[in-house]
């Protein structure tokens, strides 16, 4: 596949540009810091003043759009070569760790038919030692029962045991799935004020009838400036 190649290129019209828009934008915010509404007259150059602002941003989003298209494109490109390489090893690692985990299940279930195998026998013994009237003897076997450990398959003792690798170690640590929305606490339940915007703007007032009175809708006064 063959890969495209993006860089971001100024050239000195740019730069330019870029100065010029600068420039304007420095000499008509210092006057727009500096301005005061006081009477008709101030009223109205405050609006060509908020009308030579507005002019002004979308000249600054109209330089700006090619360079940011340019990084978002060297972004995405950047963005798929690590994500090709992060899956690649996460599928081998996954792979990996599955195929410890049934090496581990397998060693698990030997010890434990080991354990049950030791079991059987000291109950066998026991029995033995209360049919021949030894019933102290009979308890005591019964009472090592209770503490047979798990049997360790890959040494042969009575001990517990895995192939230990440095580095490599087991963690536990909580985790969680809900079970029952209705029974978590109001505070962990966050609103969704994207959607409840949505449903405002769709429905006005009436949105509190679909949402719920846990919201308040209002009139809010914007003010559009057209140039």
């Amino acid at each position: 596949m063959t890969e495209a190649k993006v860089q971001i290129v100024k050239t000195e019209d740019d730069r330019m540009a870029e100065a010029r828009l600068e420039a304007r934008f420095e000499s008509i915010a210092t006057t727009a810091e500096d301005f005061y509404v006081i009477d008709q007259d101030t009223h109205g150059q405050a609006t060509e003043l908020l009308k030579g602002l507005k002019a002004l941003r979308k000249e600054i989003v109209s330089y700006w759009k090619p360079m940011k298209t340019q990084a978002h494109d060297l972004w995405k490109l950047i963005r798929a070569r690590e994500k090709s390489m992060l899956d690649l090893a996460d599928d081998a690692a996954k792979g990996i760790d599955g195929r410890l985990d049934a090496y581990e299940n397998e060693l698990a279930a030997k010890a434990e038919a080991l354990r049950k195998e030791e079991e059987e026998k000291a109950l066998a013994a026991a029995v033995a030692l209360e049919d021949a009237g030894l019933e102290e003897s009979a308890e005591a076997v019964l009472d090592v029962i209770d503490r047979i450990p798990v049997v360790d398959v890959t040494g042969g003792g009575m001990s517990v045991s895995l192939p230990k690798t440095e580095g490599v170690h087991f963690r536990t640590s909580p985790d969680f799935e809900v079970v029952d929305v209705s029974k978590i606490k109001q505070e962990f339940l966050i609103p969704d004020l994207k959607l409840i915007r949505k449903m405002v703007t769709a429905h006005g007032f009436d949105a509190t009838k679909i949402v719920g009175e846990g919201i308040r809708v209002f009139e809010k006064k914007t003010r559009v400036v057209r140039t």
